[in-house]
């Protein structure tokens, strides 16, 4: 679209620029600012939220927070686009659906959970049910649901990588044409600062994750425990929530624990200078959408060993701009990992590639091609036999 947009942005999450989704929905309603739309916004404060189990508020309230909320920001003003996080926008979809002068309705997914459940029963199988696992299987189906339904609910969805689209077309029925593949943008800042030079930074390890079971943690211990007896030369940092810290050195080999430092969350600022101190980017994810911290380690001249799925799939090329690897293999990462950290030139090479592809990827890029799929979906509604 070339006019002007009024745009309402939805995320159950709180306005925090540091953190991973609602970072990435701030840093994409600043970038559409920056294009001259009209953008508002509400968060988990107005949502509210009086369930305290995760799925739970999923299912039973947050459909209906969303519906109430949409409600109140239709009745004062008229918005062409309305835009909401993960897939729990179907009851305002349906709400939006009854308007005659309807915007149009976009789910925009950070990451498919139904993708990542398909990804963890593959990768990492779970004990025989117990009531508890009866439990959570009847609230995984149901969330399951609530995902299909946002899709058939929306004018169309706005996904981080390849892989989603690929699954919400095979698994959920979805039409490719009301699927977008945008991909998240790195801050200007990462791309504008020259980046390190020093080649100590090539023995110098980093992983930053959530600890959830689809980023592969148990994964992360075993390669750190083999990269690290491999050389004594090695060093490494972890980024991750403080509360698992006690846990995860415990995972590790009494002979390396002095060489993996455990770091709680930092700021943007912070953790860029962890990538512009560290060489080597470890991201042994099972499952994800964006993975946005593998793109903004590339920005920073590192040199990434990631899985090959998500996010990093679309992007990196093996032995061109980084390194992939079967998903799960701890021996590949750990042998890929060792050789780099003993080609100084080979890891150079790879972190100037990744530089200049990170460099492609831009905020302006991510909120330019947004614009650009409402025009499609607008063309669509317009004629909907098309």
């Amino acid at each position: 679209m070339t006019r002007v947009l009024d745009i309402l942005v939805g995320a159950d999450v709180l306005p925090d620029p540091n953190s991973g989704a609602a970072g990435t929905v701030m840093d994409t309603s600043h970038a559409l600012s920056m294009l001259g739309h009209s953008v508002d916004s509400f968060w988990a404060d107005s949502l509210g939220r009086r369930v305290s189990h995760g799925n739970l508020h999923y299912i039973l309230e947050l459909p209906r927070a969303y519906r109430r909320e949409v409600a109140a920001r239709l009745a004062l003003k008229r918005y062409d686009v309305v835009q909401l996080s993960q897939p729990y926008s179907y009851l305002a979809g349906r709400m939006v659906r009854r308007l005659s002068d309807r915007p149009l309705m976009i789910w925009r997914s950070h990451g498919l959970e139904a993708k990542v459940d398909a990804a963890m029963l593959r990768y990492a199988p779970t004990a025989p049910s117990t009531v508890r696992g009866a439990f959570r299987g009847l609230v995984g189906r149901r969330l399951h649901w609530i995902q299909r339904e946002a899709m058939r609910c929306s004018d169309g969805a706005i996904v981080p990588c390849d892989d989603d689209k690929s699954f919400l077309v095979e698994q959920f029925g979805a039409q490719p044409d009301r699927v977008a593949v945008i991909w998240h943008g790195v801050p200007d800042t990462y791309l504008d600062a020259p980046v390190s030079t020093n080649k100590r930074r090539w023995k110098r390890i980093l992983h930053v994750s959530q600890m959830s079971a689809n980023k592969g943690p148990m994964v992360m211990s075993q390669v750190a425990a083999q990269v690290l007896q491999s050389s004594t030369d090695v060093t490494m940092t972890w980024l991750c929530p403080q509360s698992v810290h006690d846990t995860l050195r415990s995972a590790l080999p009494e002979s390396v624990r002095d060489r993996v430092e455990l770091r709680g969350w930092v700021d943007r600022s912070s953790l860029m200078d962890m990538y512009d101190t560290h060489g080597i980017f470890l991201f042994p994810t099972l499952a994800e959408g964006a993975a946005k911290v593998v793109m903004e380690a590339m920005a920073r001249g590192m040199c990434v060993v990631s899985s090959d799925t998500s996010g990093p799939s679309d992007y990196i090329r093996d032995g061109t701009n980084g390194c992939l690897v079967p998903v799960g293999d701890v021996s590949a990462m750990a042998l890929s990992t060792i050789g780099l950290s003993t080609n100084a030139e080979m890891c150079s090479r790879l972190g100037n590639s990744a530089r200049a592809t990170a460099a492609e990827f831009s905020w302006a890029r991510c909120a330019r091609a947004m614009t650009e799929f409402y025009g499609h979906l607008d063309a669509l509604k317009e004629c909907p036999q098309a």
